[in-house]
C-alpha cells in the first residue's frame, strides 16, 4: 500500500467518514456519502459503479426491437404503446420557455420533449429504444448495477435522440459553450413516466425477443408445464 493511501486512511479515520463504496478509502465529498469520484459517476450514470450505455452497445438489441415493432405495429398492444409515445412527445403539454439554470425537473422534461418534437423523431423509433433497453437488460442483467442505473440509462438513451442544447459558459473571463445535461431529477421523473405509459408493452416485447434469441429446449418447456405439488404435499 502506497504512502498516499496510508495517509488517506489515517485522515479518514480521524474524520470518521469515508466513501461508502467497498474498497474505497477516500473521504466523502462535502456532506454526501461518496467520494468525489464515485459521486460523479453516480450523478452521470445512476450508480456509483455504473457505466453509460453507448449507441454501439445497444445497437444489436435496437435492431431486433425496431424490426419487431415495425412488423407488428398494428397489434393492439403495440399500436397503443406507439400512440402513447406519440402523445408524450407530440401531444398537448406546457411548452418550454427556454433554458434556465434553475428550471424545475418538469420544465426540463418539457424542454427535452420539445427538442424531440422539433427533431421529428418517430414515435415508433422512440418506443423501439425503450424496448431495446428492456431487451438488453433481459439478455445481460449484469450490465446494470441496479434498477436506478437501468432507469437512468433508459432515459438518457431516450432523450439523446434529440440534440442537446448549447448554453453559454464563462470561466476565467473567457466565453465558451457547454451542452445542457440531463439532470438526475429529470431522469428519475421521466423514467417513472415512461415505465407507467409504455413500460409494460416494452417489457413484453423484450421477453418475446429474448425467448427467440435463447429458446428453451423441449425438456425445459415440459418441466415448466409439470404440475406443481399442492400446499399439503409440501407440509
Amino acid at each position: 500500500m502506497s504512502e498516499h493511501i496510508k495517509a488517506v486512511i489515517r485522515r479518514n479515520k480521524a474524520r470518521g467518514r469515508r466513501c461508502e463504496v467497498p474498497g474505497c478509502y477516500l473521504p466523502v465529498q462535502k456532506i454526501g456519502r461518496l467520494c468525489e469520484r464515485h459521486d460523479g459517476t453516480e450523478q452521470r450514470t445512476g450508480h456509483h459503479s455504473g457505466h453509460s450505455v453507448r449507441v454501439k452497445e445497444l445497437a444489436p438489441y435496437l435492431k431486433d426491437a425496431s424490426r419487431y415493432i415495425k412488423q407488428h405495429q398494428h397489434h393492439p398492444a403495440i399500436a397503443e404503446a406507439i400512440r402513447r409515445t406519440a402523445e408524450l412527445v407530440y401531444g398537448s403539454r406546457p411548452r418550454s420557455v427556454g433554458q434556465r439554470h434553475n428550471a424545475t425537473p418538469h420544465e426540463r422534461i418539457y424542454g427535452w420533449l420539445d427538442r424531440l418534437e422539433h427533431a421529428a423523431v418517430p414515435a415508433e423509433e422512440l418506443l423501439s429504444i425503450v424496448a431495446a433497453m428492456f431487451f438488453y437488460r433481459e439478455d445481460q442483467p449484469n450490465a446494470f448495477r441496479s434498477d436506478r442505473h437501468f432507469r437512468h440509462q433508459l432515459v438518457l438513451r431516450f432523450l439523446r435522440k434529440a440534440p442537446a442544447p448549447v448554453a453559454a459558459r464563462w470561466r476565467s473571463g473567457e466565453g465558451g459553450r457547454r451542452y445542457d445535461r440531463i439532470t438526475v431529477a429529470t431522469r428519475d421523473l421521466l423514467a417513472t413516466k415512461l415505465e407507467n405509459t409504455i413500460g409494460l408493452v416494452s417489457l413484453r416485447v423484450a421477453m418475446v425477443l429474448h425467448q427467440a434469441r435463447n429458446p428453451y429446449s423441449p425438456e425445459q418447456n415440459a418441466a415448466v408445464r409439470t404440475p406443481l405439488p399442492t400446499s399439503k404435499e409440501t407440509e
